[in-house]
Parts: C-alpha cells; structure tokens; sequence
C-alpha cells in the first residue's frame, strides 16, 4: 500500500494508548479528589 494507511494506523495506536494513560490518570486522581489521599 502506501504511507497514509501505516500512518492512520499508528494513530489508532497513539489514541488508543493515549485513552488508556487517561483512564490511569483519573483513577490515580481520585482518591486525591474525595480525600481519601493526602499530600503534604
């Protein structure tokens, strides 16, 4: 084929990855947000 379908694919990829690096986020947040967690 050519460039532009490995790309789209790579970017599938990427945004996949990205979701999940979200989803990890939020979840390590949490637990900041309701208190449950302190930082000093």
């Amino acid at each position: 084929m050519g460039a532009l379908p490995d790309m789209d694919a790579e970017i599938v990829a990427l945004e996949a990855q990205m979701d999940k690096i979200r989803a990890l986020q939020q979840g390590m947040m949490q637990p900041l947000l309701i208190g449950r967690i302190r930082l000093i």
